[in-house]
């Protein structure tokens, strides 16, 4: 297709969220330990593209850009996914030029295939000067799949678009 399919999901989307945190400092060490919850719903799900009207035909020239094109109600349930999260983390300060910090944090989804994620970190700094330092860092980290990715976006499906619930993080 020389223009390409275009598409793109249009929702409201509503987050709610809430968290503690608890940090002490004793000893060259600043500890903290903390919790986090949050809600993401979406809803009035639409979806525009050059595609859904008509069959494309390749070779052929297809509408572009998108913003003249009507987004489209998909018939697509409200999505919702919750979010429960524990973090800790130990930050030491060795002396006045070396730094030391290590943690971790535990997401769990309520929407994706593997729902615990672990993500741990490691870091060492060097603070040579004023100017200069020299920082190390290990970390994993992650992303989850969106709404969209999960639900409706990835491909065209016989009825309109698809998702894929089984997308990794």
């Amino acid at each position: 297709y020389k223009n390409g399919l275009l598409g793109s999901s249009i929702e409201a989307e509503q987050r709610y969220e809430m968290g503690v945190d608890f940090s002490r400092t004793a000893m060259n060490h600043r500890l903290l330990l903390g919790f986090d919850f949050a809600r993401s719903e979406a809803s009035d799900i639409h979806y525009a593209s050059n595609f859904l009207d008509q069959s494309p035909i390749p070779g052929t020239r297809l509408p572009t850009p998108l913003s003249g094109i009507k987004a489209q109600p998909l018939g697509l349930e409200d999505r919702a996914r919750n979010v429960i999260s524990v973090f800790f983390s130990d930050q030491y300060q060795f002396n006045n030029k070396v730094e030391l910090v290590g943690g971790f944090r535990v997401d769990h989804y309520s929407d994706i295939r593997d729902p615990t994620l672990f993500s741990p970190r490691f870091s060492a700094s060097y603070q040579r000067s004023e100017q200069n330092s020299f920082k190390f860092q290990l970390a994993r980290a992650f992303r989850p799949p969106s709404f969209s990715e999960l639900h409706y976006l990835i491909g065209a499906g016989e009825d309109g678009p698809a998702g894929n619930p089984d997308l990794d993080s």
